[in-house]
C-alpha cells in the first residue's frame, strides 16, 4: 500500500467517523432513540399504552437523561412526587393515594432523579 492509498483510506474513515458522531449526538441531543415513537396523548389517556411502554427498553432509553421539566412535558404531572422521584400510575382511572403503602391501586413506574435528571426506574406491580 502506498502513502497515497493510506491517505485515501484515512480520509474515508474520517468521513465515516464524522457521520457516525453527528448521528449519535443528534439523536442524543434530541433525547430520542431512533425508530421510537412516543404518543403523549395516548400516555395521558390509555392505560394499556402505558403498560406497553414500560415493556419497551426504548422507552427507558427515551426517558433516561431527561430533566424533571422535560418529563412533565412528555408524561404530564406525576401522580405522586418527592424531591427525587416521580411516580406514574399505569391504570389511569384506578388511581387513589395511600402514601403509607402505595399511591396507586394499580402498577406504577417511578422515575428516579439525580441532579434533576432521570437516571433509573422502578416498576411496581400491585396484586400481580
Amino acid at each position: 500500500m502506498t502513502r497515497k492509498d493510506i491517505k485515501k483510506l484515512i480520509t474515508r474513515l474520517k468521513s465515516k467517523v464524522v457521520f457516525i458522531t453527528i448521528f449519535f449526538f443528534s439523536t442524543n441531543l434530541l433525547g430520542q432513540t431512533p425508530n421510537f415513537n412516543f404518543d403523549k396523548n395516548k400516555w395521558c389517556s390509555v392505560s394499556s399504552y402505558r403498560y406497553d411502554m414500560i415493556k419497551s427498553s426504548d422507552f427507558y432509553d427515551f426517558l433516561k437523561g431527561k430533566t424533571k421539566r422535560q418529563i412533565k412535558k412528555l408524561l404530564g404531572a406525576p401522580n405522586y412526587k418527592e424531591k427525587n422521584t416521580y411516580l406514574y400510575c399505569l391504570d389511569i382511572c384506578n388511581t387513589t393515594f395511600d402514601k403509607k403503602n402505595h399511591p396507586c391501586i394499580s402498577s406504577s413506574i417511578s422515575l428516579l432523579f439525580k441532579e434533576d435528571v432521570v437516571f433509573d426506574f422502578i416498576i411496581m406491580n400491585v396484586g400481580g
